[in-house]
């Protein structure tokens, strides 16, 4: 399939009119597939031909998504040698990439960690050019591996399948923090150019090429002949009948790939109950709490092996809708507490300990340890790593193997991306900020292209596991060891495809489009609503990422109010969202649950609220004894959780504010767009004092030190002018008198 060439197109993301991809030609699969996940259940001799036909569609994809992950990690090692994204207005990497790519900071830091350890290993890095090793291999090997142990590595990608891999690593990063060595232990007593052992012949012959640079791809044999089964995925792609279902009565029971699974379903039942995933994306949580600190679709995995020790489980508990608006009101006051955006687990870590040092004081103190009141955890019991691996080791035993049949053939060669996104990488030693910063925003639509229908194909084979037939016991799995890339993303993806079919399709075609980003997909499927629909997406494109999360967070509380609107339209921009928010709140009823004033009849009031976090699993033991130290006998753990939240509400509100009231009406946060500092506040004059201004409230406004010192005042980098709160006219990125990179009016993006 060659991938005919396109055109660059201006920016409909309203932040500003760089040159933006438009996608069309990174749109491969075949329409007829987009619908095949709307169709009813697939059985018998015709899922096995199916999961090749998806099989070869995803390769091809993840081929494509591998390579524009390399020149990502290219343009960002650039971008991070040189700060480039200083040359914007930005103080933070952080803040950049949520802003302009849509990414978080530990994302692009694990790319240019990849693309920078290939200069020092060029086995590695021509292996996967050759495609003998895939993005997830260099992602894990790239963290141990030195120039010594490179060739003892290279072997173990080719020999090991992705989790014995996955775990020698972690292991050796264990030991390595454990004994303060920066030298990969694998290596002590070792000949470095010993290969290892004899892995087959796959390994030799990829040991006997010197891995010279070479094409993108490896010429293999055609796939095997699929035509019948995707002859029925356009029949079913294309019937409005989903209840519709194929028998075959030639189902040949010798074949691995055709078992209905029922044995492996039943040997893991007896191990642990699971659902691969849920057919309903809101299972387990509620509205505008669902997948707090869950990962997204660039999840880094630098600190896995930490991770392993203390594993993220989800916490859930339920409680009034007012406790719930309590809750988010207190976590905003705990990122105010951290002078930064903290997780959600971190608030909610933080509103225990604070609980700790009240109301649960006198009782641990009392008791020893805890109450000495059986807990109840709501905790999972088991992480979902721990789940996945009951649910791989019950898959292995049964079929004898787990990550693909023997006789799976090779993916699809890649193809060829177009010479345009190709020559992205062409003299970057002589690109500038804005230079830069133009090309990432470039290849990131290519990958959201890209991404966006990874999602649509991988969401048909996990609602049918079609990965079973193919060998692989769960769907991350799958997109690790055939695929190539991350299992996190593989999910995100998977789950974001759900929302919007069941939420919003327009969500899901201005994420397509490139017209919205992960991250602001993500919010908008929290709120958005069939009546205010459009209103919520342009929203999305207008504004900065900070203020449509404020303005998200705005609209729940609406929704939770006594008699709220179940459909709430976007706030008024000029309008003050968190101290609206934090007026609403009435002191009485904080009061009355931080105090245990609330008579014992109201206790039966409605449970209409529901809060779900990923929280690691020692903070979750923590929250469980804080909760039951603080209940009363014959109380509801609703009603305890809500005491520790209002507790913790009523204590920060009490702290002593600034006493100007700039920085009261600013919310103590910097004002500049995209900027998320909540702390150490400076009043910069918009007018400045040299040049006649005065120290009216309209002329002043909270900016972070380093915007004020290092952006603003020296080199001019920013201007503001216009009148406060939300006059102000932002010109970012203009350092040297150049034409601003951004224009922002309050934290609305205005075109060029």
């Amino acid at each position: 399939m060659r991938i005919p060439g396109g055109a660059l197109s201006s920016n409909t993301a309203g932040a500003d009119s760089d040159s933006h991809w438009n996608g069309t030609e990174l749109e491969i699969l075949p329409r007829w597939l987009h619908r095949a996940g709307e169709s009813g259940p697939i059985k018998g001799g015709y899922r096995r031909p199916a999961a090749d036909v998806l099989d070869r569609e995803l390769c091809m994809l993840a081929a494509l998504e591998n390579r524009c992950r390399i020149i990502q990690a290219s343009l960002v090692a650039q971008l991070m040698r040189r700060k480039s994204w200083e040359d914007l207005g930005f103080a933070r990497l952080g803040d950049y990439a949520v802003e302009r790519l849509g990414l978080r900071a530990r994302t692009l830091q694990d790319d240019a960690r990849v693309v920078t350890a290939f200069e020092s290993l060029p086995a590695l890095q021509r292996a996967f050019n050759l495609r003998h090793i895939n993005w997830t291999h260099a992602r894990l090997v790239t963290t141990v591996a030195t120039p010594q142990s490179e060739r003892y590595w290279l072997r173990q990608c080719l020999c090991m399948t992705t989790r014995e891999l996955e775990k020698l690593v972690h292991t050796v990063l264990a030991s390595m923090r454990a004994d303060g060595a920066s030298r990969d232990p694998c290596m002590e007593g070792m000949d470095p150019y010993d290969p290892g052992p004899q892995c087959g012949p796959d390994a030799d012959s990829a040991f006997e090429t010197e891995y010279d640079d070479g094409p993108t791809g490896i010429d293999v044999g055609p796939v095997d002949d699929t035509e019948e089964a995707e002859v029925l995925l356009r029949e079913k792609s294309g019937s409005n009948d989903c209840g519709d279902q194929l028998a075959c009565d030639d189902v040949d029971s010798s074949d691995p790939g055709v078992h209905s699974y029922a044995d492996v379903d039943s040997t893991f039942e007896t191990i642990v109950e699971v659902d691969d995933y849920p057919s309903d994306p809101n299972a387990g949580a509620a509205h505008g709490c669902a997948g707090l600190g869950t990962p997204g679709p660039n999840a880094c995995a630098a600190d896995a092996a930490a991770a392993d020790a203390d594993p993220f489980v989800p916490w859930t508990i339920q409680c009034t809708r007012l406790g719930r608006q309590i809750f988010r009101a207190a976590a905003d006051l705990a990122c105010r507490m951290n002078g930064a955006a903290v997780p959600m687990w971190k608030a909610l870590e933080s509103m225990a300990a604070e609980a700790m040092s009240g109301p649960a004081a006198e009782t641990l103190h009392r008791s020893g340890n805890g109450t000495g009141r059986p807990i109840r955890p709501r905790a999972t019991s088991l992480s979902w790593k721990e789940r996945s691996e009951a649910y791989t080791a019950a898959f292995q035993a049964t079929y004898g193997a787990s990550e693909g049949w023997k006789t799976l053939g090779p993916a699809t060669p890649a193809q060829r991306l177009s010479d345009r996104l190709e020559s992205l990488l062409d003299d970057l030693s002589v690109c500038d900020g804005r230079e830069i910063d133009r090309r990432l925003r470039t290849i990131r639509a290519a990958t959201q292209r890209l991404d966006w229908q990874l999602g649509t194909v991988l969401r048909t084979m996990a609602d049918r596991k079609l990965h079973q037939e193919l060998g692989f016991a769960t769907l991350r799995l799958y997109a690790q060891a055939r695929l190539g890339i991350c299992g996190s993303k593989a999910n995100a993806l998977v789950h974001l495809e759900r929302h919007c079919i069941y939420k919003s399709m327009d969500v899901r075609d201005a994420y397509r489009d490139g017209s919205i980003t992960y991250l602001a997909a993500t919010e908008l499927l929290k709120i958005i609503n069939e009546k205010h629909e459009r209103a919520w997406i342009e929203r999305a494109r207008e504004t900065t990422l900070l203020r449509l999360r404020a303005d998200v967070s705005y609209a729940l509380d609406r929704m939770d109010d006594r008699g709220g609107d179940w459909s709430p339209p976007p706030p008024p921009l000029d309008l003050n969202v968190v101290a609206d928010t934090l007026g609403r709140i009435d002191p009485a009823e904080v009061q009355m649950r931080a105090r245990d004033d609330e008579p014992s009849e109201r206790w039966s009031l409605r449970l209409g609220a529901r809060i779900t976090i990923q929280v690691p699993a020692s903070v979750a033991e923590m929250v469980e004894e804080t909760i039951e130290a603080c209940r009363r006998e014959g109380e509801p753990t609703w009603r305890a959780f809500e005491r520790m939240v209002a507790h913790a509400f009523e204590t920060w509100m009490a702290l002593p504010q600034h006493e100007h009231r700039v920085y009261l009406r600013d919310n103590n946060r910097c004002q500049v767009p995209g900027c998320s500092a909540m702390c150490g506040m400076e009043s910069h004059h918009l007018h400045f004092r040299s040049r006649g201004g005065g120290h009216q409230h309209e002329n002043r406004v909270a900016v972070c030190p380093s915007h004020h010192r290092a952006f603003i005042h020296p080199g001019g980098r920013i201007r503001a002018t216009g009148e406060a709160p939300a006059g102000i006219f932002w010109e970012m990125g203009c350092a040297g008198g150049r034409e601003p990179a951004l224009r922002v009016l309050g934290q609305r993006y205005l075109k060029k």
